[in-house]
């Protein structure tokens, strides 16, 4: 049997690699998410201070020692899960741990560490992987149902170019520079940012509400706060979508990206959020993190012709089901 470990219990893109391993996985298992979680008590004194965070990691650690002993795999996701880790290391599990996104100096310095122990990693792009190299690892893209992130036949005509951004209100998503960025931009649009508003982002959130006010005050163009959308919602909007844009600080291999490059959406993202290095020249855009760059991306997307979207559209659909095929899946240890 197996457990897996989240650190946060809010949907996001660790819960989606896990239901695509667990599809893979015929084996009986339990998720754990240590922020909460109703069998077992969990310390999250970060809550209080991210001071306490190291504090943590050690008394979690002690409750994991205890508590799934029995269980043979650890399959473990994201970079800053360490109570799993070291519980496993000390009982001498089978550990499968996933780096979900890029590493800050911290992580870099962590992975290093802990790729002299037994560990197999498990990256979620092959720009990573190649980075650190590690003998122990192998690459795992999220299963995208492409027959269902798929494009339909669209019969309503707009009157404004529709901009799409998806993901959770916090800062690394960066929502609200692109606000600012776009305040400069001559075009007219629509911005729709789906995302859910979440508790610890209160005052990032609200900052963005008040940008958002004075953009929607001074202009024809307009964006919206759409909250949190169940998939065949998103897949609605990014059916009429012009424009799929990813502005954030850092991703790894963002899900919403992919989700929409099946649907063969016109993508621009930023080089920060590029660093799987999923966007090329061939299907989508990339822009540097100023208001510059961004605009001038925008006005040659929304002047490209007919031909060009949909060769630049094919390709960003050909991309994702690329990654899948080429998936290096791992195997479970036999003993």
């Amino acid at each position: 049997m197996l457990v897996n470990f989240i650190l946060d219990s809010r949907k996001g893109g660790p819960h989606f690699v896990l239901q695509s391993v667990k599809k893979i996985i015929k084996k009986k298992s339990i998720d754990i998410y240590l922020d909460s979680n109703r069998k077992i008590f969990f310390f999250n004194l970060k809550r209080q201070s991210s001071f306490l965070y190291f504090f943590d990691i050690l008394l979690n650690t002690i409750v994991i020692l205890f508590k799934l002993k029995k269980y043979k795999y650890f399959f473990i996701y994201g970079i800053y899960n360490i109570s799993p880790l070291l519980a496993g290391l000390f009982s001498k599990k089978n550990l499968y741990w996933f780096i979900l996104e890029k590493p800050n100096f911290f992580g870099k310095i962590m992975l290093l560490i802990f790729s002299k122990f037994n560990i197999k990693f498990v990256f979620i792009d092959k720009k990573l992987k190649k980075k650190f190299n590690f003998k122990k690892s192998s690459i795992f893209v999220p299963n995208i149902d492409i027959k269902f992130w798929k494009k339909s036949n669209i019969i309503k005509k707009k009157k404004y170019f529709l901009i799409t951004t998806v993901g959770n209100i916090n800062k690394s998503k960066n929502h609200l520079n692109l606000v600012k960025f776009l305040s400069q931009s001559k075009l007219k649009f629509y911005l729709y940012i789906v995302g859910e508003n979440l508790i610890n982002q209160k005052k990032y959130y609200y900052q963005l509400k008040k940008e958002i006010h004075k953009f929607n005050k001074k202009g024809k163009s307009k964006i919206f706060l759409k909250g949190r959308k169940n998939r065949k919602e998103i897949k609605t909007i990014l059916n009429y979508t012009d424009l799929f844009i990813l502005p954030s600080l850092t991703e790894g291999l963002s899900i919403s990206l992919l989700e929409a490059m099946s649907m063969k959406c016109i993508c621009l993202v930023s080089s920060d959020s590029n660093n799987s290095g999923v966007i090329n020249n061939s299907n989508g855009f990339i822009f540097n993190l100023n208001k510059e760059s961004l605009n001038k991306s925008l006005h040659k997307i929304y002047n490209l012709s007919a031909k060009q979207k949909q060769k630049i559209s094919q390709n960003a659909r050909l991309t994702v089901k690329n990654l899948i095929i080429a998936n290096s899946f791992f195997k479970l240890n036999k003993n």
